[in-house]
């Protein structure tokens, strides 16, 4: 699936910020609450992200195999820096 350019802002949006409000993400990228929840939906329906309860209403948050395949890339990226800096220790 390829997203537009203001979905991939959104979903960036909500691995930085997350758990954050539909609110929060409209006032932010400057556009409309109704502009905000197509982007959400559209993440929604692709399986990115998924909605969590928090008190006065939805938070967003990445899915949970969204957010297993970040940390596991995270990993992948420590374990190659290490490698890299095992290399140079080695010269």
């Amino acid at each position: 699936m390829t997203l537009t350019p203001r979905e991939q802002e959104t979903l960036d949006m909500i691995e930085r910020e997350q758990p954050i409000k539909r609110r929060t993400i409209a006032r932010t990228l400057q556009v409309s609450d109704q502009t905000a929840a197509q982007c959400l939906h559209t993440l929604r329906q692709a399986g990115l992200i998924e909605p969590v309860s928090a008190g006065s209403g939805s938070h967003w948050v990445l899915a949970r195999a969204k957010r297993n395949t970040a940390a596991l890339q995270a990993i992948v990226q420590a374990a190659s820096v290490w490698q890299y800096a095992q290399r140079l220790e080695a010269m």
